[in-house]
């Protein structure tokens, strides 16, 4: 998986995320028919919504807990018809 982190300039950390989906051989192994864009990116939407990190207070800062936030955005950006994935289609 191949991950980017941006901040905003609201201060706000933005995340890009490759997640890929192989076939159980590996890279060079077509995924099984169940396994597919749609199954995929319900998975990465509930386990957004899921995932918490709890973080200790530091100085000045109290303790927290970060979460994702109400925007997750899973698009596919790699096709079967051998489309070369690029910096551009990963940036969204």
């Amino acid at each position: 998986m191949g991950r980017v982190a941006e901040f905003q300039k609201r201060g706000a950390v933005h995340f890009h995320a490759i997640v890929r989906l192989d076939g159980p051989g590996g890279p060079e192994d077509i995924p099984p028919a169940w396994a597919s864009v749609g199954p995929l990116t319900d998975a990465i939407t509930a386990a957004a919504g899921r995932v918490s990190v709890p973080v200790t207070a530091a100085g000045e800062e109290p303790a927290r807990i970060l979460r994702w936030g109400d925007q997750v955005d899973v698009r596919p950006i790699g096709t079967d018809d051998g489309q070369e994935l690029t910096e551009q289609a990963a940036d969204g």
